[in-house]
């Protein structure tokens, strides 16, 4: 990472590596590494697009 700008978990020198995995239903699995801290954080969920999304009428 080469700059932060507001709140945010991570320094501007930190190294963050990002693994992905995807199950047979569309759920995501991200797995993040701040290699300098050596903290990992997963998430686990779907990615919700514009178009998924439906007005309220």
């Amino acid at each position: 990472m080469t700059d932060v700008d507001g709140d945010a978990d991570a320094d501007a020198e930190d190294r963050i590596t990002f693994s992905e995995y995807e199950s047979e239903d569309g759920e995501k699995l991200r797995i993040v590494t701040s290699e300098n801290r050596g903290e990992t954080a997963v998430y686990l969920g779907n990615v919700v697009v514009e178009d998924d999304i439906l007005p309220i009428e």
